[in-house]
């Protein structure tokens, strides 16, 4: 399709919107064509992603340690509930980070949209999982669950520059 036919689509569009909603267009204000928008995602933004994962992993492995003294049922489950979050959280970066470089908008709303529904999804099938299993202590798994997320809340600035 010829630029002049985008062109025309895209003036249309905008007439449209600026008799719909005149008080929100002004001298400074444009609209974006999501669908059609191209979003270029650079390689070395999903370095702080795996970051996160190893952070995460190093956090349960010291809590694991610790607690080690204790009884191994709360070491065990330690690492269950910090493993949880980390594997999470690594199959969403996994996801978002798998494909071409350049997409569109849509497609990559879709990418991150599906990407947080399989983090969760496998997130609470491992919390569940570990909190049914007899040889786990489930204030531990509840406690490597939230220091992991708590490492992930932490390292969120760092996470998206």
């Amino acid at each position: 399709m010829s630029r002049a036919w985008w062109a025309k689509r895209s003036a249309a569009r905008w007439q449209l919107l600026a008799s719909l909603a005149p008080c929100l267009l002004n001298s400074r204000s444009f609209v974006l064509d999501l669908p059609r928008m191209a979003v270029a995602v650079p390689l070395k933004s999903y370095k702080p992603v795996w970051t996160l994962l190893a952070l995460q992993l190093a956090i349960g492995l010291i809590g694991t340690l610790a607690l080690a003294g204790w009884s191994q049922q709360s070491a065990l489950g330690f690492a269950a509930g910090s493993s949880a979050i980390a594997a999470g959280h690594g199959v969403y970066g996994w996801w978002t980070s798998r494909g071409r470089r350049v997409i569109e908008a849509s497609q990559a709303f879709i990418r991150l949209l599906l990407g947080l529904a399989l983090k969760w999804l496998l997130i609470a099938a491992a919390l569940v999982l570990a909190f049914n299993l007899d040889g786990l202590a489930a204030p531990a798994v509840l406690a490597g669950a939230l220091s992991a997320y708590l490492a992930y809340l932490i390292y969120l600035p760092w996470l998206h520059p």
